[in-house]
């Protein structure tokens, strides 16, 4: 009997050796930003080895230069050495080997990172059964890749979070809003749904031709298409996300959010539009041969009259946005036209000028947008 007593008492002894120095690390905090970064905090306890030193897993996929070790109790670190070896956990590769400066009964661990392993994007509905009082619903599709996540303190952040340069807590941003902490139970690759809004919202339909050069050119074909616009009126920003727009149980389409601060207005642009036909020419005014030269190459100046044609097919008034995206410089416009100019890019000889329009159609009515601009065209 003394006999088995020993072996069991060596047993006993060589796994209690055997687990000495480790400490399992354990999620207590995330913040998960738009754009598929989390920042992570993790806490451990556990006691130090005969040499004063504690391993725990590193945390996979962890974004450069991010990774801090830290402990809650005042105990400063020596060293923190990544090695390969028995790892803590069955799926690790490699250990964190950490030695504590005054050793001591017990360490309470920190460690933060940042990683893609935890992420989130929102997923939107907006029923415009009554445009006037539609209802915008939003949730939170949350993955996990990380840990089980219960008992953790999980937000979501409408901001990206930039990692060039990232110093200190990533949690002060520019746009510091927060949904949640949320009450969070997923294991590691599940993924959960989470309500975060449900908001009345006023809706007005717009009808969006945009038109480019290669509209004008022949290369394709200009296209009306539907676009919903509402005010932000949520407490915090709109996270970029896919919206599908229904009325009651019926789908209308789908179509993006783009990042919409509060009382911003947001915009929805869905698929092609029957209500409003739009078309586009232009007609050559004069050219001067060899009017500049650009770098080595020679440009003949054209002058360019434009025509855009808008024709309502419905028998009630709809509102249009109309632009034009042009190489050239502007010479004239009418109905109050907006302009724009972005400067010419490395190489291109024509600034970019963006003109745009908004007007409403009566029923059956139509429109007609002119301008007039010159552009620099290679010499022939």
């Amino acid at each position: 009997m003394s006999c088995l007593c020993l072996v069991l008492c060596l047993v006993a002894g060589a796994a209690a050796a055997e687990e000495a120095g480790t400490i399992r690390m354990t999620p207590v905090k995330v913040i998960s930003y738009a754009g598929g970064l989390s920042w992570v905090v993790a806490e451990g306890r556990g006691e130090p080895d005969l040499e004063g030193r504690v391993r725990v897993g590193e945390p996979a996929s962890v974004v450069e230069g991010s990774l801090h070790v830290g402990t809650r109790d005042g105990g400063a670190l020596r060293s923190v050495v990544v090695s390969r070896g028995d790892p803590v956990e069955a799926d690790a590769g490699r250990v964190l080997r950490i030695t504590l400066e005054k050793p001591g009964n017990r360490v309470h661990l920190t460690m933060e990172w940042i990683t893609r392993q935890v992420s989130w994007r929102p997923i939107y509905r907006l029923d415009v059964t009554d445009p006037k009082k539609a209802m915008l619903r939003m949730d939170a599709e949350l993955q996990n890749e990380l840990d089980h996540l219960a008992g953790t303190e999980v937000s979501l952040a409408t901001a990206t979070l930039a990692t060039a340069g990232w110093q200190g807590d990533p949690s002060v941003t520019p746009d510091p809003f927060l949904y949640g902490p949320l009450e969070v139970d997923l294991r590691r690759g599940e993924r959960g749904l989470y309500p975060l809004l449900d908001r009345e919202v006023s809706c007005r339909e717009v009808f969006l031709l945009e038109v480019t050069d290669d509209d004008v050119r022949g290369r394709n074909a200009p296209r009306v298409r539907r676009s919903l616009r509402f005010e932000n009126s949520t407490p915090g920003p709109l996270a970029e996300g896919l919206v599908t727009v229904v009325a009651g149980s019926r789908p209308l389409g789908q179509g993006r959010i783009a990042h919409t601060p509060p009382a911003d207005e947001a915009r929805i642009v869905l698929g092609p539009a029957a209500e409003v036909d739009g078309r586009v020419s232009e007609s050559l005014v004069d050219r001067f041969p060899a009017a500049a030269r650009v770098g080595e190459r020679l440009m003949d100046r054209h002058t360019m009259d434009g025509v855009i044609s808008l024709r309502n097919t419905t028998t009630r008034k709809v509102r249009v946005h109309v632009e034009r995206r042009l190489a050239g410089t502007l010479r004239r416009a009418d109905r109050q036209a907006r302009v724009r100019t972005l400067p010419a890019g490395d190489g291109d000889a024509n600034p970019v000028t963006v003109l745009s329009w908004d007007l409403e159609l009566p029923a059956a009515g139509d429109a007609e947008l002119t301008y007039r601009h010159r552009v620099l065209w290679p010499a022939e």
